[in-house]
């Protein structure tokens, strides 16, 4: 692994990794005055996973040597820089245009057998942003966060945070994403189920739970976003897939305390943050396995409108459920209920199976 280590240092200065353009392009490390092996090493362990992205040119003979390398045993890191300065020299083939240059990369690409796909989504589909080894095949996700956005929200045209109509136009108006025809994996709507609805309860003065009203918000909430979803794929050539929401993550204790994710409250406007997280404890708050019972209601709800529409559904509720009616505690043992992610390599292994089942079924 050190020797792989070594020769991808060496083909990064040789394919034009610049320490000094580097260093220079964010503030902190700047301050730091980072020598040219720290800025590299700096770039390979901490660069790749904190998507620090900037301006450089990247030879594509170099980087396929790097993919070459990638393919070797105990080589994740270089799998990971591989795919970082992949996705960077697309999106900066897009960033200036350069359809030309879009075409070779693509190509080359596809020669090595490297399948990308696009992943827009809540913070829940960080877990399916990834990079992985598979039948000795490279995947690759080009990422688009929307932090702390709702699936009801994507078909508003008054949202605060804009997210549907920055995806619309995106989609359906530019031609960089027609051009690449990438499988296209959405997953929204756990902020919607968990946190939303909250909100909502709070503002009508409901304190007193009521599964019936729950299960219809949850309705409400499946067709618009299944609507939205269905007007980008009208417009858009490659595959479309829904991924269901993930089993709830957080405690029942910790909801009671009023637990609150400060990046949605934002988007939802909801206020004060200390005057909400009292609102919370106010409220009726279901158990765990009756909100599994909502997510589960809101995923057949998910599937049954995208097969009235078209749309390919993908389950990945199921593989992180248990027979206890909850969250496999395996997957949240880093935070035991605390936070709203699923967490832990467990969890990643699952989510990459899932995309390569998706994507082999798509193929079938």
């Amino acid at each position: 692994m050190n020797d792989n280590l070594g020769t991808l240092k060496k083909l990064l200065l040789q394919g034009g990794f610049d320490a000094g353009n580097y260093t220079n392009s964010f503030p902190d490390l700047k301050i730091a005055n980072l020598a040219e092996q720290n800025a590299l090493d700096h770039f390979i362990i901490y660069g790749c996973n904190e998507n620090r992205m900037h301006e450089f040119q990247f030879s594509l003979e170099v980087l396929v040597m790097i993919h070459a390398l990638s393919m070797k045993e105990g080589s994740a890191k270089v799998l990971k820089v591989f795919s970082f300065i992949a996705r960077h020299l697309i999106l900066n083939a897009k960033k200036l245009q350069n359809e030309e240059q879009l075409d070779i990369l693509l190509t080359k690409l596809k020669e090595l057998g490297v399948v990308l796909y696009f992943v827009i989504g809540d913070s829940h589909s960080n877990l399916f942003d990834a990079e992985f080894l598979f039948d000795k095949q490279c995947f690759v996700a080009i990422h688009q966060l929307c932090s702390g956005g709702s699936a009801g929200g994507l078909n508003n045209p008054k949202s605060k945070s804009a997210y549907g109509e920055t995806i619309f136009r995106a989609l359906t108006n530019e031609s960089f994403y027609k051009r690449l025809e990438l499988p296209m994996f959405f997953q929204f709507g756990q902020v919607d189920v968990e946190f939303v609805y909250l909100f909502k309860r709070i503002k009508n003065g409901s304190a007193k739970y009521d599964r019936a009203a729950y299960m219809k918000f949850c309705d409400d909430i499946a067709e618009s976003y299944c609507q939205f979803i269905s007007k980008i794929k009208t417009d858009y050539p490659g595959n479309v897939f829904l991924i269901s929401i993930f089993p709830p993550a957080l405690s029942d204790s910790a909801l009671k305390q009023g637990y609150v994710n400060a990046h949605i409250s934002v988007h939802e406007d909801v206020g004060d943050i200390e005057k909400l997280k009292e609102a919370l404890r106010q409220l009726e708050i279901p158990d765990e396995i009756e909100r599994a019972f909502i997510h589960q209601y809101f995923n057949a709800k998910l599937r049954e409108i995208s097969n009235q529409l078209n749309l390919i559904y993908i389950d990945a509720f199921t593989p992180f459920f248990s027979n206890a009616g909850v969250v496999s505690r395996q997957f949240i043992k880093s935070h035991s209920g605390t936070d709203h992610h699923l967490d832990g390599y467990e969890a990643l292994l699952i989510a990459k199976n899932i995309i390569c089942q998706a994507l082999q079924k798509k193929d079938e």
